[in-house]
């Protein structure tokens, strides 16, 4: 399990992201990537956040390590949005 410090809060750790909760982060994005255009990036965020916490049960560690990854992100999942890259194509492995 992954342990975080108010010093540490600011900086991403990769132990505690774990390829399914990976895999459930992105899967929000792609499922939701309609509904998702609209809102602003803090919103995208929260349904993002919210539909993978529903979807795994994570500690409020991890939640906060998830919540992290995602705004860091948001840069990528504003273009993949924007550019309609959930149409029918896969999430670039690289990308994440």
């Amino acid at each position: 399990m992954c342990s975080l410090t108010a010093q540490s809060m600011h900086l991403l750790r990769p132990d505690c992201m774990t390829p399914l909760l990976l895999r459930q982060i992105w899967a929000a994005v792609s499922n939701s990537s309609q509904n998702l255009k609209e809102l602003s990036d803090a919103e995208i965020a929260q349904v993002i956040a919210e539909q993978t916490a529903a979807d795994l049960a994570i500690s409020e560690e991890e939640a906060k390590v998830m919540q992290r990854y995602i705004e860091t992100r948001m840069p990528l999942i504003r273009g993949l949005l924007e550019n309609d890259a959930f149409g029918e194509s896969q999430i670039p492995a690289a990308s994440l």
